[in-house]
């Protein structure tokens, strides 16, 4: 579904085989990396893919509406075993305005209070 000329557009795919050039992708969204607890091995490629197609200084958004971690660190950790850095961390929780900073990016308008979003990016070097 494209979104507007020059903005990008929807794509739902596995993400552990994007069909795109390396570094051709300024940002990703991810929703519900780990939603259903899928397998470590499966979050590492979907991470390392990303990363793959991601052009430098572009961005990761992970958005969790449905996770069964309350804190988000093992996705953190996964992120920057991979290079990936973590550049913020919001929590529906904290205030309307994070709440509504998530479900700009989630299209979902009702979020649980533990739902969260990550944002990380990959460096140039």
């Amino acid at each position: 579904e494209e979104i507007g000329e020059g903005k990008g557009f929807i794509l739902r795919a596995k993400g552990e085989n994007l069909s795109f050039k390396k570094e051709s992708i300024s940002e990703i969204t991810i929703r519900n990396l780990v939603g259903f607890k899928k397998s470590i091995d499966i979050l590492d490629k979907i991470v390392n893919e990303s990363k793959s197609v991601l052009k430098p200084d572009g961005k990761i958004y992970i958005i969790e509406t449905n996770t069964p971690y309350e804190e988000p660190n093992e996705i953190i950790n996964i992120f920057e075993k991979a290079g990936l850095k973590l550049k913020e961390y919001i929590k529906a929780s904290d205030n309307e305005d994070s709440k509504n900073r998530i479900a700009e990016y989630s299209s979902q308008l009702l979020l649980a209070d533990d739902s969260y979003m990550l944002i990380f990016f990959k460096d140039r070097n």
